[in-house]
């Protein structure tokens, strides 16, 4: 099935009538000019150093995680979703029965990287790339945060 083929199919599912009055295989006809400046123009979903925000070595938000209280009850650290700073006292039982998980296993976060060794450019792409992205950085932290 080609390209086509599955994005018509799909757009069967979400609209009603034929998708042909809005669908076509064809390129953007915007301007590279034009395309460039809408890009930037839009707001980010993270801030310009995810770093700042989200954990280096593990997955989500730093101000956010499962941790155990003083009674052994998991709550829910930082501010940012409605079950933050509550506790959830059937959590423990139903992760240590249901998914295997042995709350005295220990697994330490890695120290920050050191002697990270520094970016090949090749200065043609920089150049052509560059203005047409909100932000090309080669700092050491935003290329670990996005090698992954």
């Amino acid at each position: 099935m080609s390209t086509s083929d599955r994005l018509r199919t799909i757009t069967s599912h979400v609209t009603e009538g034929s998708p042909a009055a809005w669908f076509s295989a064809e390129p953007c006809a915007v301007p590279v000019k034009d395309a460039d400046k809408l890009a930037k123009e839009q707001p980010r979903a993270f801030p310009t150093h995810r770093q700042d925000t989200l954990r280096w070595n593990g997955w989500g938000y730093k101000d956010s995680g499962f941790e155990l209280n003083d009674k052994g009850v998991v709550w829910l650290t930082g501010t940012r979703y409605s079950l933050s700073g509550q506790e959830m006292p059937g959590l423990r039982q139903w992760m240590e029965d249901k998914c295997g998980v042995n709350m005295n296993d220990q697994s330490p976060s890695q120290a920050a990287m050191k002697d990270i060794p520094k970016p090949i450019l090749n200065d043609r792409f920089v150049a052509a790339v560059e203005p047409r992205v909100k932000l090309l950085s080669t700092d050491d932290n935003d290329r670990i945060a996005h090698a992954h």
